[in-house]
């Protein structure tokens, strides 16, 4: 055994020995002696990182750092403790050493010598700069923030034509070691180009042009939108108790009716809200529960009719109409076993004086009556009438059935307390329906109404957002592919608005009505909430990107 040890050790030797006499390899200096990376940090402040930028040639780089760091803070920046950093070559050697506080208020030279001795110089100077920013950047035109950002030294506004701004109130938001030649409050007018001047700490300065512009157009969907107004029942002439129940907007107009005996139409303008006057009624004992326009803006009215009296319909050219014609007379006949009132919804789509459709609902009763106007008459004074084939769950006071073309058979937006369907004109069967959950349609949801706008096609409700329903807001759809109705999401529902609060009202006898511009580019929706007040939006198709 111990034979074979020494062997062992032996042999083990001989491998080191033989090992340790070989020639290592010999190292070549480098001869590269570029920087890298160079920075620059002020000590104390961990997130004080600047980097430099290089002239033309390389040889000399500047750094700019602020006034005060950090930027929104008194703490002035000290030239004379400023800290460098580099990354060279392994092999050379940077003179002076970097790493420590320094004085930098003036340029100093950088000598990077590589390994092979060749040497290389830079200057380093360091600026310090004013903050001229701008951060933020806004209008406020009839209550309405407008966001703005920078292009190129220009604070761009996308404006809706047809939006004044000639007395814009601006909202600037910059260093606060800075100053504005035109501050926050300043009232400008943006119907051309206005400077604005930004002044450093320092006492340079930046000039801005100010610009309101055009945004570019969608080639779909619902783009920019605006709230005009929002009013309360006591500021355009008081709401009663439970008595504001329909809306119609013809012209310039917006018109709110009452279900009292008599009825009374209230005008206000619909781009303000301002009350205007009152529409001329057909007679004292006419009283109406529901009111709407078509899409050239005529009016109708309905008087509320219980069985087994006649159900009239009133039709108005605009507003100003003082001699309402009687449109419609009709016993109602409804074989209900309870209620079966009509006039409690009333729809129309179309031109009155060319072709439309008018649907009312029953009360308690899944009954939809359908009257055609053909080249602006009357088919017929007697309805075709058309039972809903799936109803869920108990039939409401108030439902509402909504025409989406003027076709004799057109399929319609059917919208009571269970759900929101899209039926069969011809079969009155469910096309399709939009999921009946509260995150997406409200508590409730009454009533609808359907228009076209931009490529595609919508319905807009009232959504409840209480069970108390006294607060709701415009919700919008988009239902261009009925297929897309059954699984309704979120990314269906395009638009929603400020909500309008009032008292509760346990029938949830709101209204929401929608008119598109004849040019196709603008529509605008209303909201009218009993016992609250009404909203008006202006939606467009201009890009809010």
């Amino acid at each position: 055994m111990k034979r074979n040890f020494y062997s062992y050790t032996v042999f083990l030797f001989s491998l080191l020995f033989l090992a340790g006499c070989e020639t290592p390899e010999p190292f070549e200096n480098n001869d590269n002696n570029q920087l890298s990376d160079i920075w620059l940090t002020i000590p104390g402040q961990k997130d004080a990182r600047f980097n430099g930028t290089y002239s033309a040639n390389g040889e000399t780089i500047t750094f700019e750092i602020p006034h005060f760091f950090p930027a929104e803070s008194d703490n002035q920046v000290d030239l004379k403790n400023l800290v460098l950093r580099a990354n060279i070559p392994v092999d050379a050697r940077i003179s002076p050493a970097l790493g420590n506080p320094m004085d930098l208020t003036e340029p100093i030279k950088i000598d990077i010598a590589s390994g092979t001795g060749a040497v290389k110089s830079y200057w380093v100077e360091v600026k310090k700069v004013a903050d001229l920013s701008v951060k933020t950047v806004s209008i406020e035109v009839d209550g309405q923030e407008i966001n703005g950002f920078e292009r190129n030294g220009e604070l761009i506004f996308y404006v809706v034509p047809g939006v004044d701004v000639s007395n814009a109130t601006l909202n600037i938001g910059i260093s606060r070691h800075s100053t504005s030649s035109l501050p926050s409050g300043s009232k400008i007018d943006l119907t051309n180009p206005v400077p604005v001047t930004i002044t450093g700490v320092d006492g340079t300065t930046k000039t801005y042009t100010l610009m309101a512009v055009p945004p570019q157009k969608l080639n779909y969907g619902i783009g920019i939108t605006r709230k005009l107004f929002i009013k309360i029942g006591s500021e355009i002439g008081g709401f009663g108790a439970h008595t504001e129940t329909s809306m119609s907007v013809s012209g310039d107009h917006l018109i709110i009716g009452t279900n009292t005996t008599p009825s009374r139409y209230r005008i206000l303008n619909r781009f303000t809200g301002a009350l205007v006057g009152d529409m001329t009624m057909p007679s004292a004992s006419f009283r109406s529960f529901s009111m709407v326009s078509d899409e050239e803006g005529h009016i109708i009215g309905s008087s509320y009719t219980p069985k087994n009296s006649n159900f009239l319909i009133y039709k108005w050219d605009n507003a100003m109409d003082q001699t309402p014609e009687l449109l419609i007379t009709y016993k109602n006949e409804s074989n209900a076993a309870t209620d079966g009132a009509l006039g409690r919804r009333l729809s129309v789509y179309g031109n009155l004086n060319t072709n439309a459709v008018i649907m009312a609902t029953e009360s308690r009763n899944p009954v939809i009556l359908k009257w055609v106007v053909t080249g602006g008459q009357l088919v017929s004074q007697t309805p075709e009438k058309i039972t809903y084939g799936d109803p869920i769950g108990a039939w409401p006071f108030v439902s509402d059935a909504q025409p989406i073309s003027a076709s004799p058979n057109t399929d319609f937006f059917l919208n009571y307390a269970s759900e929101i369907a899209l039926v069969s004109g011809t079969t009155g069967r469910r096309i399709s329906a939009i999921p009946n959950t509260p995150a997406l349609v409200g508590v409730f949801h009454m009533p609808i109404d359907y228009f076209e706008f931009n490529n595609a096609k919508y319905i807009g409700i009232a959504e409840y957002l209480t069970s108390t329903l006294d607060q709701a807001r415009i919700a919008v759809f988009d239902v261009t592919d009925p297929a897309n109705i059954n699984g309704a999401s979120a990314a269906t529902k395009v638009f929603t608005s400020d909500q309008v609060s009032g008292t509760a009202n346990p029938n949830g006898t709101a209204d929401i009505e929608v008119m598109v511009s004849p040019d196709g580019e603008k529509a605008w929706a209303y909201l009218l909430l009993t016992n609250g007040g009404i909203i008006g939006y202006e939606l467009t198709n201009y890009d809010p990107n």
